[in-house]
């Protein structure tokens, strides 16, 4: 699976859980991310995450440069964008800012919508002529995002003006992948919906099939066995699905591939059976599951 981005203060305040926390986040993020050149935009950036309009364009009347970027290369718009302030977005819109500026992790303003915002938000960037196939430092668009947060309105919003439900990362991941990582199955009907290809494998050979059993998500795992999943295909190591819900313990992901035809005798590039995983995690339940087949 693809590594995660570098954990800025940026990213960690808008990976906040709620909207309040992620608020106080944002806060403390811009508190402490303060190049000399950016210094003229510390109000600016301090209206956004208050959700001050009038504050905001105040600031921007007074000459704040509206491309100013912080310590993790955020720009005002990113921040905007992150929090769902449309009408200052609309504020910096009208300045023609860089829709396409980049943080450190090579996310645009459209990105951070797609994964923190929704649809209104994202439609807006969109508007303005955001790219909808932008990518990352890790080659993931605005919908892989959206897919990795689980959020249907940013995802809808984004197929609905035709984004690549099929488009690949760096590591070739869809979009399908993170959905199935999260259990977001309303996500993964959606993208379905949209032809997303159920048995696409990223480098290292895994379907989202892989991603979901290895996790244990128990309602995705049988929505893409539903949809056509190769319940037996392989990853670049010989495992199955079974030896990812194997090693992780998942029983009930287990059953289920069992109904539905995995092979508990495979063997993986290590000569392992899903069995001889499990008793190697001491899975107790799991051994005694794939010991009835």
């Amino acid at each position: 699976m693809s590594a995660a981005p570098r954990a800025t203060l940026f990213t960690m305040a808008a990976n906040a859980d709620n909207v309040a926390m992620r608020a106080a986040a944002m806060m403390l993020a811009l508190a402490f991310a303060w190049p000399a050149h950016a210094q003229d935009a510390k109000a600016l950036f301090a209206a956004i995450s208050d959700g001050n309009q009038h504050s905001a364009w105040l600031e921007l009347r007074r000459g704040a440069d509206p491309n100013a970027k912080n310590a993790d290369g955020a720009t005002p718009l990113h921040v905007a964008a992150a929090l769902g302030r449309d009408g200052i977005m609309k504020l910096l819109l009208e300045r023609k800012v860089e829709l396409e500026a980049r943080d450190v992790d090579g996310n645009t303003p459209l990105h951070l919508a797609a994964a923190h915002a929704d649809g209104d938000t994202v439609e807006l960037l969109l508007d303005g002529g955001a790219k909808i196939e932008a990518r990352n430092g890790l080659g993931e668009t605005p919908l892989h995002l959206a897919a990795e947060s689980g959020r249907i309105d940013t995802a809808r919003a984004l197929l609905e003006r035709q984004a690549d439900a099929n488009a690949r990362t760096s590591n070739n991941e869809t979009p399908l992948h993170p959905a199935a990582m999260a259990g977001a199955t309303q996500l993964i009907v959606l993208l379905l919906d949209r032809k997303a290809n159920v048995n696409l494998a990223n480098r290292d050979g895994e379907a989202p099939l892989f991603w979901s059993a290895a996790t244990g998500t128990l309602e995705a795992t049988q929505l893409l066995v539903e949809s056509g999943a190769e319940v037996n295909a392989r990853d670049a190591n010989g495992n199955t699905a079974l030896h990812g819900a194997a090693d992780g313990g998942h029983v009930e992901v287990v059953a289920f591939l069992l109904a539905a035809k995995a092979n508990a005798t495979a063997k993986n590039a290590a000569g392992l059976t899903p069995a001889d995983v499990a008793r190697a995690r001491r899975h107790a339940d799991v051994v005694q599951t794939l010991g009835k087949r």
